[in-house]
């Protein structure tokens, strides 16, 4: 939990800045994040700072290993934290995972939103199809990847 929170000080921070621009507008924010992002755009809509209307969590979560490639932050750990998030907001959030995730796959990903929606969270949860590549975020140009984003 901490982790996340740690990042989502930046977000708020920038979140300021944005504020302070006379060609943006701070009442109409979006955060969108991907892995540790996606872990930190979910804590900052716990913080429910002003103006954020909505979050994207893509594959939101840590894997954190050692120098040999072993695993030292099991999985429970992300989840719980992501789940935490769900009891101190109501901004809607959307979550994109992939099936063929290697470091946060559908199975955590279910759990993590189920745990989160039962703390309260506001969450819709997506599972993009596996593409032979990998589900690569923001290079949807792949037929299969392209009809996923299209579907209610």
């Amino acid at each position: 939990r901490r982790y996340f929170s740690v990042e989502a000080d930046d977000l708020e921070r920038a979140l300021r800045v944005v504020a302070g621009r006379t060609d943006a507008d701070a009442t109409q924010v979006i955060a969108i994040g991907g892995s540790v992002g996606g872990g930190a755009a979910l804590a900052l809509a716990a913080r429910n700072p002003p103006g954020l209307k909505a979050v994207v969590n893509l594959a939101g979560a840590m894997r954190i290993t050692d120098a040999q490639g072993q695993l030292t932050c099991p999985q429970d750990m992300p989840i719980a934290a992501l789940a935490s998030f769900g009891s101190q907001t109501r901004t809607p959030t959307l979550w994109v995972y992939s099936e063929n995730d290697g470091n946060f796959g559908p199975d955590a990903a279910r759990k993590a939103h189920a745990a989160y929606v039962a703390q309260g969270g506001v969450a819709a949860l997506k599972i993009a199809p596996s593409l032979h590549f990998g589900f690569v975020m923001f290079g949807m140009h792949h037929a299969k990847g392209a009809a996923f984003l299209a579907a209610p």
